[in-house]
């Protein structure tokens, strides 16, 4: 198993997995589809908060990996981000 974790660490870090995530989240708050003052979104960050491996999906034949932002506002949790990979 940590054999592995070390190759899916490595890949994320090859493939800036977490920096595709933190870019998509960022274009994602700044569009029309964001609903919310753009004052407030320029206030909020992003923090990494997991990745996970999803290998068998009713609805995707292929391999991806997911990684999760917490969108945070004063200190605050307000909500979380999602990023596929393709």
């Amino acid at each position: 198993m940590e054999e592995l974790l070390g190759s899916l660490s490595k890949f994320v870090i090859e493939h800036n997995i977490e920096s595709r995530a933190h870019e998509g989240a960022r274009q994602w708050a700044e569009s029309e589809d964001f609903e919310i003052d753009n004052s407030i979104t320029k206030k909020s960050e992003f923090n990494f908060s997991a990745h996970k491996l999803c290998f068998k999906d009713e609805n995707r034949s292929i391999v991806y990996i997911e990684t999760y932002l917490n969108i945070m506002l004063d200190d605050e949790e307000t909500g979380y981000y999602c990023w596929v990979s393709s």
